[in-house]
């Protein structure tokens, strides 16, 4: 049964709730590149899942409590979104960023996902997809192939695939079947437990993974320091628990295929925090790419009109 349209307000919520996302996570791609360097993939993303979980726990256990039958009962669904949306993205995206840039991580993530996931959406999860939807989601490849480009055709023609950026289309492939699981959550589960289990969930899949890195691959000594602490409170607390909870709210608001784009301004974002932040050069280019992005946004979350709609679910 096909679920009702968001109303205008549910609508620019939903909205809402992606950019604010897209906001705290455009930083993790560099983060990725730079971090990745003192501390490896395996270790970063197991260290920012028990960060999560201990905030989740401390956040949610009243409810976590409450929806323990549920919870149980649906521990397989838990077990495999965990899987997919934090020990699989995470590690494979800090395990690209030892092998290739951050602008590769960023552009490469957020053009493949919101692609999958609308893909894996109709094939495997009953999603409907509008004419809409897929004009915005190829303006915003248009944006994003412009930045890569740098306007120019040929740069295209040169670009190619390094080892890092397999790794990173492996772990878009992973987030987008994480966005069409969190639209199925199951009726008697919060948002709050479900991130909650997910995160314990994924932690303990990691955690073997962790031991066999820590005892017989030998990694770099971690230096624990300030810069280590902002570092781990930057991933729980912000790219984890706050980005996921808005994440998986925008989700529930306006489907996954449709938030899933809203990760094409993370490339735009980052080129901001890089001008901004670390004085990187800035060119006209990034202004009309960004607008490409925009347009592609605002078409894609036009109202959705049932004639347009090119699959329906049975």
């Amino acid at each position: 049964m096909q679920s009702p349209s968001p109303t205008r307000q549910q609508l620019l919520s939903g909205i809402g709730f992606a950019l604010l996302t897209c906001i705290i996570w455009s930083g993790n791609f560099v983060l990725a590149k730079g971090i990745t360097n003192t501390i490896s993939p395996v270790s970063l993303s197991f260290y920012r899942l028990c960060g999560a979980s201990i905030l989740m726990l401390l956040i949610g256990y009243k409810t976590y409590r409450k929806e323990t039958a549920a919870i149980w009962q649906h521990r397989h669904y838990l077990i495999i979104s965990g899987a997919f949306g934090f020990a699989l993205y995470s590690t494979l995206l800090y395990i690209g960023g030892n092998y290739t840039s951050a602008i590769n991580l960023a552009l490469i993530g957020c053009t493949s996902s919101p692609i999958f996931a609308v893909v894996l959406g109709v094939l495997f999860f009953h999603q409907t997809t509008t004419k809409a939807q897929l004009l915005g989601m190829a303006t915003c490849a248009l944006g994003i192939l412009l930045l890569i480009s740098d306007g120019r055709l040929r740069n295209l023609t040169h670009f190619t695939f390094a080892v890092g950026d397999w790794w990173m289309l492996a772990g878009s492939f992973s987030f987008a079947l994480y966005n069409n699981y969190v639209k199925k959550r199951p009726l008697g589960i919060s948002n709050v437990s479900f991130l909650t289990a997910a995160f314990v969930s994924a932690t303990f899949l990691l955690f073997p993974v962790f031991l066999i890195e820590l005892f017989f691959l030998h990694p770099h000594p971690i230096i624990i320091n300030l810069r280590f602490a902002a570092t781990f409170l930057y991933l729980s607390l912000g790219c984890s628990v706050m980005a996921f909870l808005m994440w998986n709210k925008s989700i529930h608001i306006i489907g996954p295929g449709r938030t899933a784009l809203f990760g094409n301004l993370i490339p735009i974002l980052s080129t901001i925090q890089a001008i901004l932040l670390l004085h990187e050069p800035f060119k006209p280019i990034h202004i009309w790419s960004g607008l490409l992005i925009l347009l592609g946004l605002a078409i894609a979350n036009l109202p959705t009109i049932s004639a347009n709609k090119i699959l329906n679910p049975r």
